[in-house]
């Protein structure tokens, strides 16, 4: 058997294995997302922040007293931050996700993250 005619055909497998997915990219939790994962921040006042989402209309973001996620704060805004008063001292979990214009759809959710309220 002769392997150079499928020589192309493997590449072009490979190039279809290897693109990326239509679906719209989550926001990168390893860019400038703030508070960072176990941090400790001093309140009341908490600034949010994460990276654009290409082509994103909205953020929803979240924080929770449960590392679940249980009965969530949900807040929608146009920007990648914002700030909240959180009020009460204690360990917190948030994490924010977009919608993306054209795609009628979400992204993931980014992993959970904690911080300290002191």
């Amino acid at each position: 058997m002769r392997l150079a005619p499928l020589v192309p055909m493997l590449a072009l497998l490979a190039a279809i294995a290897c693109s990326s997915p239509s679906d719209p990219a989550v926001p990168d939790p390893t860019g400038d997302r703030s508070p960072a994962d176990g941090s400790t921040v001093t309140g009341p006042d908490v600034d949010f922040t994460w990276d654009a989402v290409s082509g994103a209309t909205k953020y929803y973001h979240q924080v929770s007293s449960s590392e679940s996620m249980q009965n969530p704060l949900e807040t929608t805004t146009t920007s990648p931050s914002l700030t909240i008063d959180m009020g009460t001292a204690g360990t917190w979990w948030w994490r924010v996700r977009a919608s993306v214009s054209g795609q009628h759809s979400y992204t993931a959710w980014t992993p959970v993250w904690s911080f300290t309220l002191d």
